[in-house]
């Protein structure tokens, strides 16, 4: 899933984005996290979920050394 998502991420930088907004399916399945991320309707910066996303890389390659 990670993995997916920083694909996802790194699309996003290559076509040049600045913000990005989530699109949550609420169905039964849908955490309550995730319906009040939805509730909320926001937009985010892309380059704080690129930082989130390189420093999880930098903590995966750091506990495998």
């Amino acid at each position: 899933m990670r993995i997916c998502e920083f694909g996802r991420l790194q699309g996003y930088k290559k076509a040049e984005a600045k913000y990005y907004k989530l699109v949550v399916i609420l169905d039964d399945r849908t955490s309550d996290i995730c319906r009040a991320l939805a509730a909320q309707d926001k937009v985010y910066p892309l380059n704080d979920a690129l930082e989130v996303m390189d420093n999880l890389m930098a903590l995966d390659t750091n506990s495998t050394a």
